[in-house]
C-alpha cells in the first residue's frame, strides 16, 4: 500500500534568524578576506595573495551549508522521523516517534490552545517559514515521557498517511 512510506523535504526560507545568520556569514567571509590582505601586507609576502580565492572557497564550501537547511520528515512503518539536511551532504536525525502514540495531530491554528494546556518541553520546528500555510502540530510524549511538539508543513498525502496510522488526525484541505 502506498500509504506506508511517505517522505517530504522542504527548504528553510531566508527570513528571521536565518537571514541574520546569512548576513553574519557573509560578513565573516569579508572580514576573513580583509584580515588575509592585512597579513600579506604586514608580512610583505605578496605571492601569498594567490591563495585567497582558494582558501575563501574552502571556507565557503564547509560553512555555507549551515545557513541553508532543509527539513525532511519521513513516515515509514508507523514511525515519523525528522531530519535536518545541511547542503544535501550532512543529514542529522533530530527525532523519531511512533505516530500511533501521538495524542493530537491537528492544524497549528487550532493547536495553540491545546498546546498551552499540553505544555510541551521540547518543540521541533520543521516549518519552512513563519507565515507557512498548512502548518500542523503533532503533540506526543517521547520515550522518557517528556511532552513534545512537532510542527511541520502538511501535505495532502502526508495527512492521509498520518490518518492511516492515527485516527486522531484532523485532516484539512492543503495546498500541496
Amino acid at each position: 500500500m502506498e500509504l506506508i512510506d511517505y517522505e517530504y523535504t522542504v527548504a528553510q526560507k531566508s527570513e528571521g534568524k536565518w537571514k541574520i545568520r546569512k548576513c553574519l556569514m557573509l560578513t565573516a567571509y569579508f572580514v576573513y578576506t580583509l584580515a588575509y590582505f592585512l597579513a600579506i601586507y604586514i608580512s610583505r609576502i605578496i605571492p601569498l595573495g594567490a591563495l585567497i580565492p582558494v582558501t575563501l572557497w574552502i571556507l565557503i564550501f564547509f560553512t555555507w551549508r549551515y545557513v541553508k537547511p532543509e527539513y525532511q520528515y519521513k513516515i515509514n512503518e508507523a514511525i515519523l522521523t525528522f531530519n535536518i539536511i545541511y547542503g544535501s551532504r550532512t543529514k542529522k536525525k533530530v527525532t523519531a516517534f511512533k505516530i500511533c502514540d501521538a495524542e493530537h495531530i491537528l492544524p497549528l491554528a487550532e493547536a495553540e490552545t491545546i498546546m498551552r494546556d499540553y505544555a510541551p518541553k521540547i518543540t521541533y520546528n520543521a516549518l519552512p517559514s513563519n507565515q507557512c500555510t498548512d502548518a500542523y502540530a503533532i503533540l506526543y510524549k517521547d520515550e522518557m515521557g517528556t511532552p513534545c511538539a512537532f510542527l511541520f508543513k502538511a501535505t495532502e498525502q502526508g495527512l492521509k498517511s498520518l490518518r492511516f496510522y492515527n485516527s486522531k488526525t484532523i485532516v484539512r484541505k492543503t495546498e500541496v
